[in-house]
């Protein structure tokens, strides 16, 4: 499936839903890694952004 559209600067594009959908988990890795630096930067320790780590934290709560 692609998804045709036009971009901010009035360009007509055309995407496949499996590279949108990549382009916005990668995105999002992108930012939480500024975020890492920033917050490493002004002394202190960013916390764990990975899902795995969040996933096994939930599944310690519920035991």
């Amino acid at each position: 499936m692609v998804v045709e559209y036009t971009t901010s600067a009035g360009q007509a594009q055309h995407t496949s839903v499996r590279d949108i959908l990549l382009h916005v988990a990668l995105h999002g890795s992108h930012h939480r890694g500024q975020l890492a630096s920033v917050i490493r930067a002004a002394g202190a320790k960013p916390a764990a952004t990975d899902y795995i780590v969040f996933a096994r934290e939930l599944a310690a709560m519920s035991d």
